[in-house]
């Protein structure tokens, strides 16, 4: 599910701003960066590993779409490896500016959470 067009995130006081290139990879597999991304413009890749160490594409995301929020919710390092597929500018949010916001935005998160438990399959 798309975030909205008038989002909550750019009042934030924690939101950055980053621009990526294509080709370059935004965060990789078991590190510890927890931050949630939210893409503004642009493409990612996510890539996993399957069980026989074998690269998977696990899914294309793009403007309006959001990753990194399997680390930034558990604090476990993160499970994929993010790459970008065109030029993309990313809004990141430090875990601690979750909590806040979540509260305050409940109605537009709830709706995002039920979208990705409906992605995920059983």
């Amino acid at each position: 599910m798309p975030i909205p067009r008038r989002p909550c995130w750019v009042c934030a006081p924690s939101a950055r701003f980053k621009r990526y290139r294509r080709g370059q990879t935004i965060m990789t597999r078991e590190t510890h960066e927890r931050d949630l991304c939210l893409i503004r413009a642009g493409r990612v890749r996510v890539i996993m590993l399957a069980p026989s160490g074998r690269k998977v594409r696990f899914r294309d995301i793009e403007s309006g779409g959001v990753f990194g929020e399997i680390a930034a919710l558990d604090g476990r390092p993160r499970c994929a490896t993010v790459l970008v597929q065109e030029d993309t500018l990313l809004v990141r949010l430090a875990p601690d500016a979750l909590g806040p916001l979540l509260q305050r935005h409940w109605p537009m998160w709830s709706k995002q959470l039920d979208a990705y438990l409906d992605s995920v399959p059983p």
